[in-house]
């Protein structure tokens, strides 16, 4: 459920207010990033949680539509999850359907009411009704004042008429209809810039007047940065931009990367290298790279049947790179994994970087390994920084805090839909031995169910109990 925040507390507890704020306080201006699937939205978290940085979600209307309000829900759950703080905004609601919807998302952060379009006047009026009514949902407002040139995607494209914003007016906007956020208009335009670019168009003594007018406790926020430099930027933050919204720098690169490379990789590899690529474009104007604390690898998707891994145990010992006298193998561990062997990769504690990747995927299957078991969670870009593998065919532990459990060369790893066993090499023989009473005892029982009879009932006479 949304929570609903007090007066006394409202807007401070509300993530997006937070973030801002502490940007505008900070002196610098936090990214707020467009997704439109899952790739966005991990690749956003992603880059966030390695810079321990801020960041913000964007999700256009044709987005909600599109995939529904589940969508955005998803990308709550996945940002208020993060290490770092994340918000989720809904960006450009134009429609009074859009605000409508919006309104009633559990936990949503931000919103944006895109009334520009409408003279000042109604703007004004409808702005302060959706921000009464954001209040008592938890939740803060962006407002467009005047009138920032060209289209958004799925958004009507306005006529190329430029009304900018008045310092003088600004104020009085903000005061009347209680919007925590004001993206005004300078020359800044949605989609590419004319001949000359954002240099030739934008008006930074009319953005500096607004910030001056705002002051400190209204953070400025920037559209139409489709190409901008990284010097504008920074001249854009000196002047109360706390928010910069980038929308087409990150898209078009990402759907060039994805149709170049559609045809060429299995999908699960191209997942991963495009939230990669995605993630690279990130502009948080540092270096990239390292890792991505406590992700699991898992299958979003539902399953069911026969899913199952078998065979002997081939162990990779990893050791924290700053262990100079562990030691090194000859080559690359991947590439010496024995046909049908199961890989079981154990990290040493407190590392939960990543060991595993596609290219190490598609060795493991060139070479008909059997699967591959990780002893803690993982990601899936290299983990060199900190920690590097050191021995092959070892004893290694599972870290687990709930228990001690080690695994020994020789031994069989079993694995399928329900979880993993690990089948000591001593208690192999014994253990089919075993097995085959049980698996037929449970076929009868099975087939009692079936027929209606009870749990109880078909334990005691097929299980003995």
């Amino acid at each position: 459920m949304t929570a609903h925040l007090s007066g006394d507390t409202y807007p401070r507890d509300n993530r997006t207010w937070q973030i801002l704020h502490a940007a505008q306080t900070g002196g610098y201006a936090v990214g707020a990033y467009n997704c439109y699937n899952d790739d966005g939205i991990i690749a956003v978290i992603r880059a966030a949680e390695r810079q321990r940085s801020p960041a913000i979600i964007q999700v256009f209307p044709w987005a909600l539509h599109f995939q529904g309000p589940e969508f955005i829900s998803y990308a709550i759950a996945r940002a208020h999850a993060a290490t770092v703080p994340v918000a989720v905004h809904l960006d450009h609601c134009i429609e009074h359907a859009d605000v409508e919807l919006a309104l009633k998302i559990p936990d949503l952060d931000s919103l944006m009411v895109d009334a520009s379009t409408s003279d000042p006047e109604a703007n004004m009026q409808y702005c302060a009704e959706i921000a009464r009514r954001a209040k008592e949902n938890g939740m803060t407002v962006e407002a467009e004042m005047g009138r920032i040139n060209g289209g958004e995607d799925g958004l009507k494209t306005v006529d190329m008429e430029v009304l900018y914003t008045h310092p003088d007016f600004a104020r009085e906007f903000v005061e009347k209809t209680g919007v925590q956020f004001l993206a005004p208009s300078f020359g800044n335009v949605h989609g590419p810039y004319p001949e000359g670019g954002a240099e030739k168009y934008w008006q930074l003594d009319r953005l500096e007047a607004i910030g001056q007018a705002l002051g400190p406790a209204t953070p400025l926020v920037l559209h139409g940065t489709h190409p901008v430099s990284d010097e504008l930027f920074r001249k854009a933050m000196d002047r109360g931009v706390a928010k910069i919204n980038l929308n087409r720098n990150v898209r078009d690169d990402y759907t060039d990367f994805v149709g170049q490379q559609y045809s060429r990789h299995e999908l699960t590899v191209l997942k991963e290298k495009a939230v990669e690529v995605a993630d690279g474009l990130v502009k948080l104007g540092l270096p990239y790279g390292g890792y991505l604390d406590g992700l699991t690898m898992y299958s979003p998707q539902y399953q069911s049947g026969d899913t199952k891994i078998v065979g002997l145990v081939y162990t990779v010992k990893f050791v924290p790179i700053s262990d100079t006298n562990a030691p090194k193998p000859n080559g690359n561990y991947i590439d010496s994994i024995p046909k049908a062997a199961v890989v079981f990769i154990s990290q040493p504690a407190p590392h939960i970087n990543a060991v595993y990747g596609g290219l190490m995927s598609m060795r493991a299957r060139f070479l008909d390994a059997a699967g591959v078991v990780f002893a803690k969670g993982v990601a899936t870009t290299a983990g060199g920084s900190v920690c590097r593998p050191s021995q092959t065919d070892v004893r290694v532990q599972l870290n687990s805090d709930a228990y001690e459990a080690w695994i020994e060369p020789g031994d069989y790893i079993v694995a399928d839909l329900d979880g993993v066993v690990c089948v000591p090499a001593n208690l192999a023989e014994k253990v089919l031995e075993v097995i085959e009473p049980i698996v037929k005892a449970d076929e009868k029982c099975a087939a009692g169910i079936k027929e209606g009879r009870t749990v109880q009932d078909v334990f005691k006479e097929y299980r003995g109990r």
